[in-house]
């Protein structure tokens, strides 16, 4: 691989928002290693990389640290560093309960993936991102995990995101000697099969959005919670 080709990582990368940026920023000439955890979940992602070189599935479950060493492995193997690191993995449990139905395995499960995958994959990945170029850090979030804006719906989706939020503050705290620049970006509200049919925005429209803020990020913006169409949001 040549020294100056762009790599970037994405979890989540066999569906919605996790694909979408996968087949945009391989068309874009980065590398992508795009993350998938099931086959049969993924044949999209297959598809697309037998027709794009660039296109790099590789099979992770980020919340397991095991995986996650392999995962390290192969991106040093291959390219030696890292540049961009977008973390897309998600999940929306209880969507429907209200609070008092809602069971505590709701927000386990939602902090294993929402929190626990975004921690674990930069922790393991940073090695590799120190020796990047572009140094940057994506936490792909919501405005539903804004505290200020809640409505109260969506209960264990918006507080694991709110969790997120704050894991994304600490970690620009805490990357910042390295030069990384950490955000968190709300893709808005996407048709996904998470966002469902009524959603406004398509895949492609949110992100090419989200790409461009992601290519113009400074490190002055390190710690921001993001809209896609570039405005700060209230934690």
């Amino acid at each position: 691989m040549s020294s100056e080709e762009r790599t970037v990582f994405i979890s989540g990368a066999n569906r919605g928002i996790g694909l979408g940026m996968a087949l945009l920023m391989a068309r874009k000439g980065y590398t992508v290693f795009a993350g998938y955890r099931e086959e049969a979940r993924s044949e999209r992602l297959f598809q697309e990389a037998r027709q794009e070189a660039r296109l790099v599935p590789v099979k992770v479950d980020v919340t397991r640290q095991s995986d996650l060493r392999g995962l390290v492995d192969t991106i040093a193997s291959r390219a030696g560093y890292l540049d961009i690191l977008i973390n897309s993995a998600g999940v929306s449990l209880g969507k429907a309960g209200q609070i008092d139905s809602l069971s505590l395995k709701d927000f386990t499960e939602s902090f294993l993936v929402n929190v626990g995958a975004a921690f674990l994959a930069t922790r393991y990945l940073l090695p590799l991102l120190k020796n990047g170029r572009e140094k940057k850090v994506v936490n792909i979030t919501s405005v539903m995990g804004s505290i200020q804006l809640s409505t109260g719906d969506m209960v264990p989706y918006r507080v694991s995101k709110a969790a997120l939020n704050m894991l994304t503050k600490n970690q620009a705290v805490a990357y910042q000697p390295y030069g990384i620049t950490v955000v968190g970006l709300h893709p808005g509200w996407v048709r996904t099969d998470m966002g469902g049919p009524e959603a406004p925005l398509s895949v492609d429209e949110s992100v090419t959005k989200l790409l461009g803020i992601i290519e113009n990020l400074s490190p002055s913006r390190s710690g921001e919670f993001i809209s896609f169409e570039g405005q700060v949001i209230p934690y």
